[in-house]
């Protein structure tokens, strides 16, 4: 399960798009993406892994995202409905 963040209503200041990498760059995209958006100052960024539609079996990025921002130790919940589902995680840095 995913460690809660708030309930309310979060606007992200950013939003990453990992669609189309191989599970081999998704760790250094995400490690990039986490100092590029600390640098700017961001708190809360969205990145989108998607549902895994196309993989066999597991979600591949998205169990990859995931366990990276767990050894991390980064909050993170999936995304409501409205903000895009099982697809995008909302990170909080």
């Amino acid at each position: 399960m995913c460690p809660f963040m708030n309930k309310y209503p979060q606007q992200p200041q950013a939003t990453y798009d990992l669609h189309g990498l191989r599970s081999w760059e998704v760790e250094d995209e995400l490690v990039r993406i986490f100092g590029v958006a600390k640098e700017s100052g961001y708190s809360i960024i969205h990145v989108i892994v998607g549902k895994g539609n196309n993989s066999s079996g597991v979600p591949v990025v998205r169990t990859m995202a995931q366990d990276l921002l767990v050894r991390r130790g980064y909050r993170y919940r999936f995304a409501k409905r409205q903000e895009g589902g099982e697809g995008v995680l909302v990170i909080s840095l």
